[in-house]
């Protein structure tokens, strides 16, 4: 899948978030262990008490999941991963009561073996087979409390998979480098534009070049569509009317990685992964030497910042 941006604003970031980490880690949890248990076998009552905790517990986990995007809402900018919390208060007591029950039988079975009716390996074979049972009685629970959570994941990752990306590659074959240079290299005509959730255009018949050699500068107040006439440029969203060409072809007749590839973006906002400042400047090259990177730093006006820190590229992002 491509989303586009208005897909993410459909879902909400956190919640593709929880639904890509979080739904699919419960998924793949739930199918191990359904099938090892399918494999071992399943009793009757186990399934009968699994159907009753199911109908019970999803429209709860239905709940649970929810919450779980509101809180990844609040963590976006901290988070590394869904944090799962697990409750191990009962651990010693359950040791205990298996522990007990060891005891009780050894005692009962002392007198059994002074007489010779058993041997101490029968006492053993049946500790081992009754513990054998008790920890696979805990496993089909286990796998019953998984169940409900895993279908209610199931069904929120198929919306994902099945809902069709606003923006879409109208061709396969890209178009080829035209020997002449145009000297309008990017051209609006006649552009207007409005957002899926909005009453009104946030752009009206814009009409623009950027010529070859020059340097093109956009001016407006906040929320006058600067930031939009970037994203029409790259197709993270699809003009409402017009047309908008590169080198004298609709973008919309080129993909979207050959279009992404001929094109560069700074945001405003500026986003620093964990890591090192190589590592962040290596994302679209891998192989990129230091040279290059330093070039990079110094056309992104951080060239003197940088150079004064102590490990200059290897020093972790902060």
């Amino acid at each position: 899948m491509k989303p586009s941006i208005y897909d993410f604003r459909q879902f909400g970031t956190a919640s593709i978030t929880t639904r890509t980490v979080s739904d699919i880690t419960t998924i793949q949890t739930a199918l191990t262990s359904t099938i090892q248990m399918i494999l071992l076998g399943c009793m009757v009552v186990v399934l009968l008490l699994a159907w009753g905790i199911m109908r019970s517990a999803a429209p709860l986990f239905k709940k649970l999941q929810k919450l779980l995007d509101r809180m990844s809402t609040v963590l976006l900018e901290n988070i590394t991963g869904v944090r799962v919390v697990r409750a191990f208060n009962l651990d010693g007591l359950s040791f205990f009561f298996i522990n007990l029950f060891v005891v009780i039988v050894y005692w009962l079975c002392g007198g059994e073996i002074d007489t010779g009716n058993l041997q101490i390996g029968d006492i053993t074979a049946v500790i081992e087979y009754a513990l054998m049972v008790m920890f696979f009685l805990m496993m089909a629970q286990m796998v019953i409390l998984t169940l409900p959570r895993a279908l209610e994941c199931c069904d929120r990752v198929q919306a994902v998979l099945d809902h069709t990306p606003e923006i879409r590659d109208m061709v396969r074959e890209n178009p080829q480098e035209a020997n002449d240079k145009k000297d309008a290299v990017l051209e609006f005509k006649d552009v207007s534009f409005r957002f899926a959730d909005a009453e009104e255009n946030t752009l009206n018949h814009l009409n623009f070049q950027c010529r070859r050699g020059e340097t093109t500068a956009i001016i407006g107040g906040t929320g006058s569509g600067k930031s939009t006439v970037a994203s029409l440029i790259l197709r993270f969203h699809d003009v409402t009317e017009g047309q908008i060409s590169l080198n004298g072809t609709d973008i919309r007749k080129m993909t979207q990685s050959f279009l992404r590839d001929h094109l560069g973006y700074v945001q405003q906002k500026a986003w620093l992964f964990s890591g090192t400042i190589a590592s962040n400047l290596r994302y679209s090259n891998t192989n990129a030497p230091d040279d290059a990177l330093m070039h990079a730093v110094d056309v992104a006006q951080a060239g003197e910042f940088v150079r004064s820190l102590p490990d200059v590229l290897c020093l972790p992002e902060q």
